[in-house]
């Protein structure tokens, strides 16, 4: 059973995880950590990775060709635009990194929790 302290924690990353309002209030009025849950949430972790990945590969392929519209037409201002485009990819790619890093510290918070649970229950 976990302390006040142990369950606002728990209620915290419940809540940074995300979901639907009932979903989360769910599982806040509980001791317990759900399995099933934390199985849902590493599953979104990795579809953020793929995204993630996604937008670096579309990155380097906008600044790519960039780089050769450059070469070829120098002096155009048309490279602007592609960079622009990158750039914006690039800040995708950013953002997706952040929430797949918000995710794994709160899963890990919730795997130190599950554990000090399971001691203090034996």
């Amino acid at each position: 059973m976990f302390g006040e302290r142990e369950r606002s924690i728990k209620n915290l990353v419940i809540d940074a995880l995300g979901g639907a309002e009932s979903y989360r209030r769910a599982r806040q009025q509980t001791d317990e950590i759900d399995d099933a849950y934390v199985q849902i949430e590493s599953r979104r972790s990795s579809v953020v990775v793929r995204r993630l990945a996604i937008f670096v590969v579309l990155y380097v392929l906008i600044v790519m060709t960039a780089i050769v519209v450059v070469r070829s037409q120098t002096g155009q201002m048309d490279v602007v635009l592609w960079v622009g485009v990158g750039t914006f990819n690039a800040a995708s790619a950013g953002i997706y990194y952040a929430q797949y890093q918000k995710r794994r510290l709160a899963l890990e918070v919730l795997n130190v929790l599950r554990n000090k649970g399971e001691e203090s229950a034996s």
